[in-house]
């Protein structure tokens, strides 16, 4: 084991890498420029490994197939047991026949095998706070509570985020007259994002309330459904998304480094 490599990565590599194999676990593909810059992501599946490489299935965005180049940077996230799991990988091998069984096999692609797997936050728990980012959000109360008409718009209210995930949202909201707000209302919330085009409209259940401690606010929580415009519910879900992930991997990277700043303090020390 070469020095400075964590025993536990390397048991969690192995470990994880066997038994994706075994269940044919699901991973998604973040890809990267030659300048680091995110491209997108793509769905895939592991279908094997050896000694140097992860075979995966041809990977595919929105039921298109995705152009991969070998030596391109990727991270690779495994979901596993409801937990999420990522390395860093480069690919080395694309348009390759991989075999399932004698008589069948499908297209796929070779990544570099890992020697260290990190266990990651869960993507729908992954929370972006937002309190140094005035981001201004509006609600308005469905006409119904199945969420199948329009908004009311009577029963309107602006706020600001406090923080994001993929799967809802925390709103404060100035309250001078308490409104009529139950736990299982369901809201139509739309808001911007920083370096995303136009406004993204969620169908979202209000989960909680509670006072702010200073001034006269409110505090919502409200998680995201289904809207039965897939349009602009998928619309609204893949620029979230690509929101989610660049903080995702930013806060990830600031770990990185923290680590690897501690562990050189402690060898200097």
């Amino acid at each position: 084991m070469s020095q400075g490599v964590q025993p536990n990565l390397v048991e969690l590599a192995q470990s994880v890498i066997e038994e994706a194999c075994a269940r044919n676990a699901h991973v998604e593909l973040h890809r990267y420029t030659s300048a680091g810059r995110f491209v997108g992501a793509a769905k895939s599946r592991v279908l094997g490994a050896d000694e140097r490489c992860v075979y995966l299935e041809a990977p595919q965005s929105v039921g298109a197939k995705v152009d991969l180049q070998p030596g391109q940077e990727i991270d690779v996230y495994i979901l596993l047991h409801r937990a999420m799991y990522r390395f860093r990988s480069r690919v080395e091998k694309v348009g390759c026949r991989i075999e399932l069984n004698r008589q069948n096999s499908v297209l796929g692609v070779h990544v570099a095998r890992p020697r260290e797997i990190e266990e990651a936050q869960r993507r729908n728990d992954f929370r972006v706070t937002l309190a140094r980012e005035p981001i201004e959000v509006a609600l308005q109360r469905s006409a119904d509570e199945a969420g199948r008409a329009t908004p009311l718009p009577r029963e309107s209210w602006s706020g600001r985020l406090v923080n994001l995930s993929r799967g809802g949202c925390r709103i404060v909201i100035d309250s001078k007259h308490e409104p009529d707000w139950r736990v299982g209302q369901l809201f139509f919330v739309g808001f911007s994002l920083p370096d995303t085009p136009g406004e993204l409209i969620f169908l979202a259940e209000l989960r909680h309330t509670g006072k702010v401690a200073e001034g006269n606010r409110t505090r919502l929580g409200m998680r995201f459904l289904d809207w039965p415009d897939p349009l602009i519910t998928k619309r609204s879900e893949q620029d979230l998304g690509r929101f989610i992930t660049r903080r995702e991997l930013s806060a990830m990277s600031r770990q990185a480094d923290s680590g690897r700043s501690r562990s050189s303090a402690q060898r200097l020390g």
